[in-house]
């Protein structure tokens, strides 16, 4: 390897790692809007109700739970970007909540509408970033792929029955579902897809090396 391909890998990392800082960010500021939360997070969210524990320490627990299966069922899927995931988003989130208690923000309708416009918009940005920056997938995809490879079914369908069942879960542990929630679950998937391409394009010329 030589250096550039190694100052490459160093600026992919940290992008990767931003990403997910903001991901961590914008998901405390979803579930301080109380408009709804994604599947995953209503189910961090349900987590961190019943069991009185942060939610930032609450993500921290599951994702590296879920890490730690796919380490031992298919390292294959372990990469940079998963370790990062894992560890990052809970810290990330904490911060975030802290944040959003500093700015002393009014607890009204239309302060919270333009928070969760914000999270959102972050949230996808950041994912967006996450993929584009191709240095891992995050443990709950990489369930999703090795659960449908040993199930032989479409990847597509297994993921979506996970954060159905993550939903659920969460919903009735008492997470936070609500308009959001839906809108989403609509948007979310095309808007992370058109972002992540237009940041693949952006990060081709910030990054020489791209392996």
């Amino acid at each position: 390897m030589d250096k550039s391909e190694f100052i490459g890998i160093i600026k992919k990392i940290v992008i990767c790692a931003l990403s997910v800082v903001l991901l961590g960010i914008s998901i405390a500021l979803n579930t301080k809007a109380m408009l709804g939360n994604d599947p995953i997070t209503v189910f961090y969210d349900g987590l961190s109700v019943r069991t009185g524990h942060s939610m930032g320490i609450t993500a921290n627990i599951i994702n590296s739970i879920l890490l730690v299966v796919v380490l031992l069922v298919d390292r294959h899927y372990i990469n940079v970007g998963t370790l990062i995931y894992a560890e990052v988003l809970g810290p990330s989130i904490t911060l975030g909540l802290n944040l959003y208690n500093l700015l002393n923000i009014p607890d009204i309708l239309v302060c919270r509408i333009v928070l969760a416009v914000i999270g959102y918009g972050l949230a996808f940005v950041s994912l967006g970033a996450f993929v584009a920056v191709d240095v891992g997938i995050d443990p709950w995809t990489a369930s999703a792929i090795i659960m449908s490879k040993k199930l032989n079914k479409p990847f597509g369908g297994t993921k979506a029955s996970i954060d159905a069942i993550a939903f659920l879960v969460g919903y009735f542990l008492g997470g936070t579902v609500g308009v959001m929630t839906f809108i989403s679950a609509v948007i979310g998937g095309p808007a992370i897809e058109k972002i992540s391409e237009f940041l693949d394009k952006l990060f081709s010329k910030m990054i020489k090396y791209s392996g």
